[in-house]
């Protein structure tokens, strides 16, 4: 969900990220379908976990197929890849005013030992 709880995004198992809106009036969602859009399916497995990062600007995922995707959620393209080759990746967190030893911000990927300090992963 992002910080306004308008919106909520979901990973699924065959690698594609819905995107869809929570706070509709009634006149508009008679109007419309669900409201649920399916970005183009990125990875090669299942979405393991998805996190807002950047005030709800980013979208960032992580799957199976042991990838990190930085997604820009206007667009629903994704914006930057990190690939994480010893295997799948089970959870992701993100850190907000945290700072690595070279000053960029971190997050943390469940069960894998990878950080990430704003210039790429480390394993």
């Amino acid at each position: 969900m992002d910080p306004t709880e308008t919106d909520f995004y979901a990973g699924v198992s065959d690698g594609r990220i819905y995107a869809g809106v929570l706070k509709v009036n009634r006149r508009e969602l008679l109007k419309t379908d669900s409201g649920v859009v399916a970005w183009a399916p990125e990875n090669d497995g299942a979405i393991t976990a998805v996190a807002i990062a950047n005030g709800g600007v980013n979208l960032v995922s992580a799957s199976e197929d042991g990838t990190v995707r930085i997604w820009d959620t206007e667009s629903g393209q994704v914006t930057r890849i990190f690939a994480h080759e010893k295997g799948s990746i089970s959870d992701i967190v993100i850190a907000k005013g945290l700072r690595d030893s070279r000053g960029g911000h971190g997050f943390g990927l469940g069960g894998s030992g990878v950080e990430w300090g704003g210039q790429g992963l480390r394993f």
